[in-house]
């Protein structure tokens, strides 16, 4: 445990006075790495929070800037800080406020090319953006990493709060498909209604990082500040979901430590898998969503795409024996090909197969795009028109 002055105890006196908290629970959150994604409404408090409740080390995510339409709900930000990086006056309003804890900047949005970059090495991450992709990306992400992830969102005059964590239902329990889910900007919200889902997320992250179970896993939170209703509603477990049944990833195997964009990627160019094609023991893996995969892809190819890919080996295992049932081999053994669009889906793909095992997986350099270039419709199909 750190010294008392490390722990800076006079700061932190009136929390470490609880008995459920303490200095054992103060130095517990001193040593832990939280990330928020977004760092909107929902963001500002969680943030302010965990930072003075002395988390050592906050991610902060977001490549917005700051407006004057954010200021009525945002309450990190001020009149000062319009035009600039929203992560730069977060980052100096927090430190404004306990300087002794570390920030890690990251002035972009997440993306499936960067989520698991991002997401590596945190004990916690808090959903507080306003995108139904970026949560789909933070939820699967996090089942790939096992880590647990605090959901919050908003609308209008309510709003909503969840842990999703391993062995408990996850986002796509609770969401299976994508909807067109209307964000705050559309439909819009009440200012102070951030301010009381961000504190329950605090709340919800500091209790996982102190070990206490969270009443929050496998329930959903409402807040109507209309009605002043507060109610919860059972989040059952989907057998049929990615996180359930042979995708279980609490069965998954571990991801190599270190963040997997420092993982080396193994590729091959398209004239040397155009020699290689016809080799009955290729696998080639697609790992783009299904509307590509029909408009175009490799005769044969399996389809799996990257979200799922992500969630366990045991998905992998699933993809690479379909693919021996449809060329009837008992066995393949040969290299795994996989391909996206442009090559930048299937590199994060490799890492993952790597990470699971998968020592003879092969990035497409270019894509499926390069291929085309190089070979026009040679070798490929479609549920479309022909490929010319």
């Amino acid at each position: 445990m750190k010294s008392n002055e490390a722990l800076d105890l006079e700061r932190y006196l009136r929390q470490t006075t609880l008995p459920e908290l303490g200095i054992e629970g103060q130095a517990a959150l001193l040593a832990s790495k939280v990330l928020v994604v977004g760092l909107g409404g929902l963001g500002a408090p969680v943030a302010t929070y965990l930072a003075a409740a002395g988390v050592g080390e906050l991610g902060l995510c977001d490549g917005d800037k700051v407006e004057l339409s954010n200021l009525h709900r945002q309450v990190l930000f001020n009149e000062a800080d319009l035009g600039a990086s929203k992560v730069d006056a977060a980052a100096a309003s927090i430190l404004a406020k306990n300087s002794k804890i570390k920030l890690k900047k990251e002035s972009r949005f997440l993306s499936s090319e960067n989520v698991f970059e991002l997401l590596a090495g945190f004990d916690v991450v808090v959903d507080c953006t306003d995108s139904l992709e970026a949560r789909y990306l933070i939820n699967d992400t996090c089942l790939a990493l096992g880590i647990p992830f605090v959901y919050g969102a908003l609308h209008k005059f309510q709003g909503q709060c969840s842990v999703f964590a391993p062995g408990g239902p996850c986002f796509r329990c609770y969401m299976p498909a994508f909807a067109s889910v209307p964000t705050c900007q559309m439909t819009g919200v009440l200012g102070v209604l951030p301010g009381l889902v961000g504190c329950a997320q605090a709340t919800a992250v500091l209790q996982l990082l102190l070990g206490q179970p969270s009443p929050l896993v496998g329930v959903m939170q409402f807040f109507d500040l209309l009605t002043f209703d507060f109610y919860k509603i059972a989040i059952p477990r989907q057998a049929d979901c990615i996180c359930s049944a042979a995708n279980n990833y609490a069965q998954s195997v571990p991801l190599k430590s270190g963040p997997l964009e420092s993982m080396p990627v193994r590729s091959i160019s398209v004239q040397k898998l155009h020699e290689q094609l016809q080799k009955p023991d290729l696998t080639l893996l697609d790992v783009r969503e299904l509307a590509e995969f029909r408009t175009m892809r490799f005769k044969n190819a399996v389809h799996l795409p990257l979200s799922q890919l992500s969630i366990s080996k045991s998905s992998i295992e699933t993809a690479l024996a379909l693919s021996n049932q449809e060329s009837n081999s008992e066995s393949k053994s040969g290299s795994v090909v996989v391909y996206c669009r442009s090559g930048q889906r299937s590199k994060q793909a490799v890492r993952i197969l790597q990470a699971n095992g998968v020592e003879n997986a092969f990035n497409l350099e270019g894509g499926i795009m390069e291929w085309h270039r190089a070979f026009q419709g040679e070798g490929l199909d479609s549920d479309f028109d022909a490929i010319d």
